[in-house]
């Protein structure tokens, strides 16, 4: 891939994130503030996402919408934290790497063929 495709994190939105997980996410003052609120909503709105998928056939229905969405945050907050703590954002093309996620966790939830009703 040429250099126009990878993902760069402007430097505003870098120390943004190293905050986010090194600093607050650690604190049990964040559990406690309104940014933890903003969290709970982009949750809830991942395991609606879910659950509406399964509701249309979709998804498989065994999905249980709490384990993908902490798989979900879990990849990409490992990912971005490597980026950012290790200084890897040289030596990997990020826009693969999403790419490469994304295709995980979207086939681990699409219904097979017999599954969509």
């Amino acid at each position: 891939m040429g250099s126009a495709n990878k993902c760069v994190f402007p430097s505003g939105e870098a120390k943004f994130l190293k905050l986010h997980f090194m600093q607050l996410q650690a604190s049990d003052k964040f559990y406690m503030s309104k940014a933890f609120e903003t969290f709970l909503n982009y949750c809830r709105l991942i395991e609606e996402t879910i659950e509406e998928g399964k509701a249309a056939s979709v998804f498989r229905p065994t999905i249980n919408s709490r384990v993908f969405r902490n798989m979900f945050f879990g990849a990409f907050i490992h990912m971005s934290t490597r980026w950012l703590v290790l200084s890897e954002s040289a030596q990997v093309d990020k826009a693969e790497e999403i790419e490469q996620v994304t295709e995980l966790l979207t086939s681990a939830i699409a219904a097979t063929l017999s599954e969509r009703t």
